[in-house]
C-alpha cells in the first residue's frame, strides 16, 4: 500500500457503454478518510441514464472499512433509485475484506459470459 502525504487515493471513472448499462470504476486506494471528491463521484454516476449499474472492484489496491462503507452505501442507494447493481470484477483486496468482515455487499461475481443481475 502506497499513501501520499495527502493520505489515501482513490478515484471513479463511469462509461455508458449502451444498452441502459451504466460502468462504474473504483481504483486506488478506498480508505479512511475517503475523499469527499470519490464520493461525489460515486453518487454523481447515479445521476446518469441507465437501468442497470455495473461495479468495476478490480483496480483497488486497497479497501479498508471506511471504503466498504462507501460503497455499501453507494449500492444501497442505487438499488433505491431502482438500479439493478452487479460487481463485474473485485481485486483480492476487497475480496478479502469483505470476507473478514462477514459483509458480503458484492454479491457473487459470475463467469464472463454471465449476464449481470442485482447483487445478492
Amino acid at each position: 500500500m502506497t499513501v501520499s502525504d495527502l493520505g489515501p487515493q482513490a478515484w471513479v471513472t463511469v462509461h455508458l457503454p449502451g444498452d441502459g448499462v451504466i460502468l462504474v470504476v473504483v481504483a486506488g486506494e478506498l480508505a479512511r478518510p475517503v475523499a469527499d471528491t470519490v464520493t461525489e463521484q460515486l453518487m454523481g454516476s447515479l445521476d446518469q441514464p441507465g437501468h442497470v449499474l455495473w461495479l468495476d472492484l478490480s483496480q483497488l489496491s486497497f479497501c479498508d472499512l471506511a471504503g466498504l462503507r462507501a460503497l455499501i452505501s453507494f449500492q444501497d442507494r442505487a438499488g433505491a433509485r431502482g438500479l439493478r447493481v452487479r460487481v463485474v470484477a473485485i481485486s483480492g483486496a476487497a475480496r478479502m475484506l469483505a470476507d473478514l468482515t462477514g459483509m458480503q455487499p458484492f454479491g457473487r461475481l459470475g463467469d464472463s459470459g454471465d449476464e449481470p443481475g442485482p447483487v445478492e
